[in-house]
């Protein structure tokens, strides 16, 4: 089974990842768990995991559930953001260049 956890380490994860599984700054567990993430976030891992010596594979669970919140967050207040009315009146009367029948 270890060897199924090396290979989608191997095959999904980050050099920042990888390198930080080869220190020791992360277990099977942990990598397994930040290889499942993004290539930002997994970078983001990394740095962490670096800079506090270590981390575990909840910490790292914690912190890709939070960014996706996040970014959910982020993509619904840009996509209230966006109307009809941000259009100017002069775009709206802009010719498009298509024919109307």
């Amino acid at each position: 089974m270890t060897a199924d956890y090396d290979n989608t380490i191997d095959q999904n994860a980050t050099p920042e990842v990888k390198e930080q599984f080869q220190k020791g700054n992360m277990g099977i567990t942990a990598a397994m768990e930040a290889s499942r993430a993004d290539e930002g976030t997994q970078k983001e891992i990394a740095k962490a995991s670096e800079d506090k010596g270590g981390m575990g594979a909840e910490e790292i669970k914690a912190m890709t559930e939070e960014k996706k919140h996040r970014k959910t967050k982020e993509e619904e207040t840009r996509e209230a953001n966006v109307s009809d009315t941000d259009t100017t009146e002069e775009e709206k009367a802009k010719p498009t260049g298509r024919r109307v029948p």
